[in-house]
């Protein structure tokens, strides 16, 4: 009797190994996977739109067939009767008076950056402070979209960096450079013809010295009527070539300016009046500006619409090509990456499997936004704070930062031991 229950008992455990080794092999078998890590992403749903530019434009008078020097820079504030420009006859005579006015920019840094006594101006630890003070404003400034005042910091900027280039090899020169500078000022301006015409600002604004021909037809009085056949028309507008050759630049007198866009009615209406958008401007090297949205313009008879977006920055550089495309931020989506390759069903729920250590789990996920091949899916919220969602909360059931997502794979089921 003892060795039958012996016996038996042992059969017992040899069955029992089978089925546990029958067991791993199951839960092993056919596991080939690949995995990637769930990142942090932030993705812009963008509406991409043909547009063009209005701005309250008056021409500046003067070209007449000569050439011209310009006084003022683009996008420069003058007051009314400020000189803009000097036409002379001779080419060359032009090409003499922007050298001339070159030479003036570059003494008037040089005497700004001259070292006097005075701790300001020769306490290198104090120059390299104001330096990185200066550095942290035009940061600031640009992130708020105001290029004015970067243009103006960016100006300061330079001075103390020649100071501090001064201080710190001993490189006292500047007066020897200015001397030279103006040397060859005065050797230049003595050849400079004596004979041109002085061109003044009409009026007080914002001095532009390109003119496209366009100006009289690109108004805000024909913006504040314009009709969809009238967009579709302004393709075929052919710039005035009489204004281009009589015109010595234009004053754009209000710092608020307009972008007309085609788009669908169901974009249109997903917009609201007097709210700002973030306008990604291509042409000028991806510049992001903050925009209004004023009005959207309609048919019953067509399933297309224009919007008007109103714009008050004006960042130097910027092109304001009267055609363009551009790209409008409908809405910014934050939340985690995975590869839309991961995402699964189970039970009617959308979501994907992770590795819990070497054993499979099932994780929810709420899709925000497909972009391409990855889903941007929203972060996981904290039950004891349902009002908040952290990238630092790590949840059991929903999908986590860093958790490694199987993106594909064969065998792959919750519960399965990978090895």
């Amino acid at each position: 009797m003892a060795n039958f229950i012996k016996q038996l008992l042992i059969t017992l455990l040899a069955l029992s190994l089978v089925v546990f080794m029958v067991m791993q092999l199951t839960l092993t078998a056919g596991v080939d996977i690949e995995v990637e890590s769930a990142k942090y992403a932030s993705v812009r749903d963008m509406t991409e739109m043909q547009c063009y530019v209005y701005r309250d434009e008056t021409l500046v008078e003067g070209q007449l067939g000569g050439a011209a020097s310009y006084c003022r820079g683009d996008g420069e504030k003058v007051r009314k009767g400020t000189e803009l420009a000097r036409i002379y006859t001779a080419a060359e005579d032009a090409d003499i008076q922007d050298r001339i006015s070159a030479i003036d920019e570059r003494i008037a840094v040089l005497e700004s950056s001259v070292i006097t006594e005075g701790t300001s101006t020769t306490d290198n630890a104090l120059v390299l402070a104001n330096i990185e003070e200066l550095r942290t404003l035009i940061s600031n400034a640009i992130l708020d979209n105001d290029f004015d005042a970067a243009e103006r910091y960016k100006e300061q900027l330079n001075i103390q960096m020649n100071r501090s280039k001064a201080i710190s090899q001993s490189i006292y020169e500047y007066d020897v450079q200015i001397a030279a500078l103006k040397a060859e000022k005065s050797e230049l301006s003595s050849s400079l013809g004596a004979s041109y015409t002085s061109v003044g600002s009409p009026l007080s604004g914002y001095y532009f010295t390109e003119v496209d021909g366009y100006e009289k037809q690109f108004t805000l009085q024909s913006l504040s009527a314009i009709t969809l056949s009238g967009f579709e028309r302004l393709a075929d507008a052919v710039p005035n070539q009489t204004l281009i050759n009589t015109s010595c630049g234009k004053i754009v007198t209000s710092e608020i300016w307009y972008l007309l866009c085609k788009t669908t009615k169901k974009v249109a209406n997903a917009y609201t009046a007097e709210k700002a958008y973030t306008i990604v401007f291509p042409y000028s090297s991806g510049t992001e500006l903050r925009c209004i949205f004023q009005r959207a313009v309609t048919q019953p008879d067509s399933d297309d619409a224009l919007v008007i977006f109103s714009c008050n920055q004006m960042p130097s550089g910027f092109n304001y090509a009267r055609s363009q495309t551009v790209q409008v931020v409908n809405k910014t989506y934050n939340g985690l990456r995975i590869s839309a390759l991961a995402l699964r069903m189970q039970d009617g729920v959308a979501g994907v499997f992770v590795l819990d250590g070497n054993i499979v789990a099932f994780k929810t996920v709420d899709v925000l936004i497909r972009q391409g091949s990855y889903y941007i899916c929203a972060l996981p919220t904290d039950p004891n704070y349902p009002s908040r969602q952290e990238k630092s909360y790590v949840s059991s059931t929903q999908l986590s930062l860093y958790d490694i997502v199987i993106t594909s794979g064969t065998g792959v089921y919750e519960g399965a031991l990978i090895r």
